[in-house]
């Protein structure tokens, strides 16, 4: 196969044909080009088409490179556990090459570490301490991780915490925990859910601001999965239990097959910041959940709100049964 390649190139390199003049072979080249253009242009020709320039996310102003390195950098954040070059390249769908070169250039600026031992990667100092720089809207975050490690020691499934949006768009997934079990259902940091199609949005209608419910009523309810609630008056009645349960749940009304269990806390003055629940499937958290696992819930919820002051639990004692 060598050889013959070697032959098809020596037989290609004569020229067959008498060099052209300097400013002939200038002019045939711009008559390339503009033939190359032209044949792009064309509608209905998607051979030729180039969609590139028709993604937004790969516009002539993207640096993919930094594309890239922000999607490991979201990888690393939200699984929560140090991850390989080989687990990267597989979740992001590239090389582990590509992985490789950017692992090592965000080590080098201390964003991301590696273990000597395991040679793993996890988020670094610079990147925490990068966070620390913000203005945080969720100050409490920080104090309701450990009640996610022990909430799922006690249950094994997939735990996080979610706060709601000013902007009433709906619930951000703050942190997440991976589930103890052999298959794992994840949720990412940073996805937002709507809060009549989510547990956590829920928890935010029944125990936020009073004023909200009706907010996001006249934005409309788009259905999300099959059992979505889109009827305004099914929302206040599920809004209405939920405040008088203290816990909610959304089986197939956000993803198709999936349910989450979620309990509020609260601040020292009383007011609700955010919500931490299960994830999994309906199989493993079905629509009716048994006893132990809703305490074990509602449980973890109440240590954050004495984590954040809230001492006596007046509003959480007196809305989760």
């Amino acid at each position: 196969m060598r050889n013959n390649l070697k032959d098809n190139l020596k037989m290609t390199r004569p020229s067959q044909t008498a060099p052209l003049p300097a400013t002939d072979a200038k002019a045939a080249m711009a008559k390339s080009r503009a033939a190359s253009r032209s044949a792009r242009a064309e509608p209905g020709n998607p051979a030729k088409s180039n969609p590139v320039r028709s993604d937004p996310a790969k516009s002539r102003y993207t640096v993919q490179s930094l594309v890239v390195g922000l999607r490991v950098l979201e990888a690393l954040a939200k699984g929560g556990e140090p991850r390989g070059v080989t687990e990267l390249a597989r979740a992001l769908g590239t090389t582990k090459w590509v992985i490789f070169r950017h692992l090592h250039t965000l080590c080098s600026q201390k964003f991301v570490v590696q273990d000597a031992v395991t040679e793993k990667y996890e988020i670094g100092p610079r990147f925490y301490a990068l966070k620390e720089m913000l203005p945080d809207r969720f100050a409490w975050a920080p104090k309701a991780r450990g009640e996610m490690l022990r909430l799922r020691q006690e249950a094994e499934y997939t735990v996080a915490i979610a706060g709601p949006l000013e902007d009433d768009s709906g619930v951000v997934i703050l942190d997440v925990k991976g589930g103890m079990q052999n298959v794992q259902f994840m949720l990412k940091v940073g996805a937002v859910f709507d809060y009549h199609a989510s547990a956590h949005g829920k928890l935010a209608l029944a125990f936020g601001d009073p004023r909200l419910l009706e907010r996001v009523i006249a934005q409309g309810l788009p259905r999300r999965a099959r059992k979505t609630i889109t009827s305004p008056d099914a929302l206040r009645r599920e809004v209405t239990k939920v405040r008088k349960r203290g816990w909610a749940m959304a089986p197939e009304e956000s993803d198709p097959g999936m349910n989450a269990l979620t309990a509020p806390f609260f601040s020292s003055q009383g007011k609700f910041e955010g919500s931490i629940g299960i994830f999994g499937s309906l199989d493993q958290i079905s629509d009716n959940p048994p006893p132990a696992l809703v305490r074990a819930v509602v449980q973890a919820a109440q240590r954050i709100s004495q984590r954040l002051g809230n001492r006596t639990l007046h509003v959480a004692d007196n809305r989760v049964q």
